[in-house]
Parts: structure tokens; C-alpha cells; sequence
């Protein structure tokens, strides 16, 4: 049985908080929530992720995106940042309101239809999270027991004895693959993870942007052998 996902009130309450803060800093086009959030496909401890989409993007400038985001949080008042990583490319911080704390992703982008900056294409990948939320939203609506699956697959890999770093949307992908095969009868945890046994299945396509969706190489038998020891 699945445990209990539903985010509480608090989270709500703290993801808003963020979001006043970076309309106020960048008078961005639009905040969007992506990854599990936005999917409704959130555990105990998934990360928010944030879409910033400016109006004048330069991807030279991620790094300064990140640190006037993480300056305007600090000086709103009430919010507290820990920084986990930051790269060209994204910001992760630790994010305490009151009781609450979050880990939360930062990415920047803009319209790949006003690329003013010769931006490269990878750059304008997450500007189609909203895409790829509606595409598992679909799948859940024509498969009504993906969803309950999809949480009870994210809970078994962030219970695993030995930790195996795979996204959210690795998961999503896989689930959806399963009841796209076998109909949306009989599906379970075990038909899932038998993907992976019987035919080593570590990459996913993103169906939006083609991009592959993958396990790093260094997890694959040790995934393998903890689906395995699940199943039998």
C-alpha cells in the first residue's frame, strides 16, 4: 500500500512564498512548477522544481540569475536558503519557512521563439516542462491506476537499502511504458520493476523534447539486482 503523498498545506504555502519573491526579483513572464509537483506525483521527500521563464534570457547569465534569486529569498525575511549545488545550467537550495523546508530547483529559461542571445538549444529544454506535465497528466487520465503505481515505484526507489539516484520523470516514463504494453489491468509495483529485470531498460525518451531520460551507468546492477530481489 502506498503511504500517504499529499502535500501538506505548509508546502503550498512555502512554494507561493518563492514565487512572490522571484516576480518580484525578475518580472518574469511566468513561474511554472515542474517535475512532480507539477505532475501531482510528489513523496515525502521530492524536490519542488521552478521554471523561471524570463523575458530577455541570456544563458551566459544562469549564475547570475541564481544568485539574485537566492539574495532576494534571503532578504524577504522569512524564508532561510542553504545552497546544495549550483552549475550553469541550475540552482539547488534547501529552503526552511517556519516548519517547513523543501529542496528546491532553480532553473532559468525563456521563449525559444525570442532568442535574442544565440542561446543554445539545451538551454530552452525546460521551457516545455508545462508539455510534459499535460503528457503524464493524459496517460493518468486514460490509465486511472498509474498514478497510485507511479507513487508506489517512487516510494520502493527512495526506500532502497542501497540508494539509486533516478529522476522523478525515469519513473514517470517506465510506469507509463508498463500500461501502455499490458492495458491497465493487473499492473503493479512488480510489473514495473520487471522492465528493468527481463529487458534492462535504463533509458526513457522525454516524449516532448526526444531527449533521453536516463539511470547512470555506475546504478545499473545495483537497480538490477534490488528489482530482482524484489520480484522474486
Amino acid at each position: 500500500m502506498a503511504e500517504s503523498v499529499t502535500l501538506d498545506t505548509r508546502s503550498g504555502v512555502l512554494i507561493e512564498a518563492i514565487v512572490r519573491v522571484l516576480q518580484s526579483a525578475f518580472r518574469p513572464m511566468r513561474v511554472m512548477k515542474g517535475g512532480s509537483e507539477g505532475k501531482n506525483t510528489t513523496i515525502r521527500r521530492s524536490d519542488i522544481d521552478l521554471v523561471v521563464v524570463l523575458n530577455e534570457f541570456n544563458h551566459k547569465c544562469i549564475r547570475e540569475y541564481c544568485a539574485t534569486a537566492r539574495s532576494a529569498l534571503d532578504a524577504e525575511g522569512s524564508m532561510t536558503t542553504i545552497q546544495r549545488t549550483q552549475t550553469d545550467k541550475f540552482m539547488k537550495l534547501l529552503i526552511r519557512k517556519g516548519t517547513d523546508q523543501r529542496d528546491v530547483d532553480f532553473l532559468f529559461t525563456g521563449d525559444p521563439d525570442k532568442n535574442c542571445f544565440d542561446n543554445p538549444p539545451w538551454s530552452y529544454s525546460c521551457y516545455r516542462t508545462l508539455e510534459q506535465v499535460d503528457h503524464v497528466k493524459q496517460k493518468k487520465a486514460r490509465f486511472p491506476r498509474l498514478h497510485e503505481v507511479i507513487l508506489q515505484c517512487k516510494i520502493w526507489m527512495d526506500n532502497l537499502k542501497s540508494p539509486v539516484l533516478v529522476s522523478g520523470y525515469y519513473i514517470e516514463l517506465l510506469c507509463i511504458k508498463a500500461f501502455e504494453d499490458h492495458g491497465n489491468s493487473n499492473i503493479t509495483l512488480g510489473t514495473v520493476l520487471d522492465q528493468i529485470v527481463q529487458l534492462r531498460i535504463y533509458e526513457m525518451i522525454c516524449p516532448v523534447t526526444n531527449n533521453p531520460v536516463a539511470v547512470a551507468t555506475r546504478y545499473h546492477e545495483c537497480l538490477w539486482a534490488q528489482a530482482k530481489s524484489y520480484i522474486e
